[in-house]
């Protein structure tokens, strides 16, 4: 009723993969010291794409526990968020981008 996707819906789950995903990759970067273009080239995807997915680790954490409460807008999905490549790095921007209200 309020427009948010089911919590367990397959959306949900991707999204939350893509999150996931985004933190092993800066945990990778960080721990094999390794670059994006060869962690890319190790994963068998663009450079741009992983860069995509990676922002994701930095995503706004109260972002995150909206979509684990399922409460996330309907229109908020893994494709929002890796495909446009115009993620905000400011939490408050985040905010706007994912379709929440900027006031909490």
């Amino acid at each position: 009723q309020n427009g948010a996707a089911p919590v367990n819906g397959v959306a949900v789950d991707t999204l939350l993969k893509s999150i996931a995903r985004g933190h092993t990759f800066w945990q990778r970067l960080q721990s094999e010291n390794t670059t994006v273009t060869e962690l890319a080239k190790i994963e068998g995807m663009s450079v741009s794409y992983l860069t995509r997915v990676l922002r994701l680790a930095f995503l706004d954490p109260w972002i995150v526990d909206q979509i684990i409460a399922g409460r996330q807008p309907a229109t908020l999905d893994s494709r929002k968020l890796t495909l446009s490549g115009e993620l905000p790095m400011r939490w408050n921007h985040q905010r706007a981008f994912a379709g929440f209200s900027t006031t909490r």
